[in-house]
């Protein structure tokens, strides 16, 4: 049974609700199973793989994690996944628990994420997941499969039900307007705002939205890009920004020239990086490489004079703005 440490005093309000666990994690003898370690018991090949694609990213960079790691809630039509991506020894440190499982491969640190699938119907109001629920729900399941062996090379994921758990509810909601949420992406800038409200916020809207997607502490602009999140968070927001806002601006511009203009840019730089690494063969001339033609010139020097560069591709200003919005701060709320 999940317990909450009150440390306030104050009555804790609980929520019971449906939840089952998802796990991606290794074991001491095998790496990370390609189809999770730990789901819930009706999820479908397609799930897993849905799943899985939002872990990975949240999984991206993970020396860059910190202490804290990466805290992940993500949706569909159907469930809302919510959990953490971290080193687990940092997990244990932080949940003041002497520490297991925290090594692999010898001395190398071990990461995982862990999480519970709570089906949107059962999310009635905002709450919290605590990570000493998820550090108990990773201690469980690795107490069982930390020694497993499998004939087959790696692991096959653990089918769970769903079960009765009591999650603390909280009316501490961070201020995001609610069209930074569902209307585009955004960096947030959390200096001055709690992840825990942003957490029970995001999650609480997620029941009436299927195209929400959080992720905390994202290090740079290319694990950002590349992610599948709509909302994240950066202790780097202003520069994280100027590096994205680059990179689409040219993208956008890419996509503004024709197709065949392209493929000529491509094979204008294609032959100025090759006719560089012939002028290098040059001052070594090789007899079977370079064959003198009747007019006493090299194939190459032919090559060059037959050669006629496409005209400058002129580009315009870009027809579209950047996909990631300028950051939004988020404020503490009057205690």
């Amino acid at each position: 049974m999940h317990q909450v440490n009150n440390l306030s005093g104050n009555e804790v309000i609980k929520m019971n609700m449906l939840a089952a666990p998802i796990i991606h994690a290794r074991n001491e003898k095998h790496d990370f199973p390609s189809r999770l370690l730990v789901i819930p018991d009706d999820f479908s090949d397609s799930d897993i793989q849905w799943a899985r694609s939002y872990i990975l990213d949240s999984t991206a960079c993970m020396e860059l994690s910190g202490q804290e790691g990466r805290r992940a809630v993500f949706c569909n039509d159907k469930v809302v996944v919510t959990g953490i991506s971290v080193f687990i020894g940092h997990l244990y440190s932080t949940c003041g628990k002497t520490t297991k499982y925290a090594k692999v491969d010898g001395n190398r640190d071990n990461y995982a994420f862990i999480g519970f699938v709570i089906p949107k119907g059962m999310i009635k109001k905002a709450f919290d997941v605590p990570l000493s629920f998820l550090l108990e729900e990773y201690e469980k399941y690795m107490n069982l499969r930390w020694e497993e062996e499998s004939s087959r090379g790696y692991l096959e994921p653990l089918r769970e039900k769903y079960s009765d758990i009591d999650f603390p509810e909280t009316d501490d909601l961070c201020n995001i307007p609610i069209s930074v949420i569902w209307q585009t992406k955004h960096v947030l800038d959390v200096n001055e705002g709690s992840l825990e409200s942003i957490l029970a916020r995001v999650t609480f809207e997620m029941r009436r939205s299927n195209c929400i997607a959080f992720c905390s502490n994202m290090p740079n602009a290319s694990s950002i890009i590349g992610s599948k999140f709509t909302l994240v968070t950066s202790q780097n927001a202003d520069r994280v920004l100027q590096v994205i806002r680059k990179r689409e601006l040219e993208e956008v511009k890419e996509l503004e020239v024709p197709e065949e203009k392209q493929e000529e840019e491509k094979e204008k730089k294609r032959f100025k990086y090759s006719s560089k690494s012939i002028k290098k063969k040059e001052a070594k001339p090789d007899k079977k490489d370079m064959k003198s033609s009747e007019q006493g010139k090299t194939a190459i020097e032919e090559m060059l004079e037959a050669y006629n560069p496409p005209e400058t591709v002129k580009i315009g200003e870009p027809s579209a703005t950047a996909r990631w919005e300028i950051k939004f701060t988020i404020e503490r709320k009057d205690s």
